[in-house]
């Protein structure tokens, strides 16, 4: 693609050559400015082939590390919102029309034994992190969405209904490791992660790491208080 893009430039170069040299002036008055438009349009496309190309590559590269893994999922239960996110002044803004974001929480408490071909592929693949993943990276949405930035475009990624992890404890007992404030984990674990659950997220849903589907629970509609619904493990 960029390769074809600078074809484009020599053209249009070639073009402008010899337009200035033999159009007359008012001629050349049209093609300059169309010109500058043309190379601000190219620019724009290189950038989004670029950032499209990077994001492709770094979920592929972080998806390594449970690729094949086996998830069990202990239970699904709605929960208060973190005490951390609750105290943030996000939610003390007085200009706000609420206190909090749109949605609900809900707690997912789960096991996940990584595969050894994967984490061996990621160790390769990774000179930082590689072998290790991260649970904050987990995210719920609707089974059987296509994660792909080289088609989809960034933003339309980001757009597409998701639930996020906000905050994760490790129930095993075990310690991992700390890496900018989130937990890096190697080998298998256990750990209770909190989503935050935004409106028209429900019913059965994926848990996903990156391009990975790891298993399905099913999300309440409503918060029940002592409800725990199992969810059905799944092998990618």
């Amino acid at each position: 693609m960029v390769k074809a893009y600078l074809i484009f430039v020599l053209l249009a170069m070639t073009a402008i050559i010899v337009a200035s040299r033999w159009l007359p002036w008012w001629a050349a008055l049209v093609l300059i400015p169309g010109s500058f438009l043309f190379f601000v349009w190219l620019a724009i496309a290189l950038i989004k082939h670029g950032a499209r190309k990077l994001l492709s590559a770094a979920l592929e590269d972080q998806s390594l590390v449970l690729r094949g893994a086996t998830v069990t999922i202990h239970g699904v239960a709605p929960c208060e919102i973190p005490e951390e996110f609750a105290e943030s002044e996000t939610f003390e803004d007085e200009d706000a029309d609420r206190s909090e974001p749109d949605g609900r929480y809900v707690c997912v408490e789960m096991t996940v034994h990584p595969d050894p071909g994967g984490v061996s592929a990621s160790r390769e693949k990774l000179e930082e992190g590689g072998g290790k993943w991260m649970p904050i990276i987990f995210t719920l949405m609707e089974p059987g969405t296509v994660l792909d930035p080289k088609t989809q475009g960034v933003m339309a990624m980001f757009s597409i209904p998701q639930a996020r992890a906000v905050t994760v404890d490790r129930t095993d007992g075990e310690s991992a490791v700390d890496f900018d404030g989130d937990m890096l984990i190697e080998g298998p674990a256990r750990v209770r992660v909190t989503f935050h659950v935004p409106d028209g997220v429900e019913g059965r849903v994926a848990v996903r790491y990156q391009l990975l589907e790891l298993a399905e629970i099913t999300v309440p509609a409503a918060p029940i208080e002592g409800r725990l619904i199992e969810g059905r493990a799944t092998r990618d």
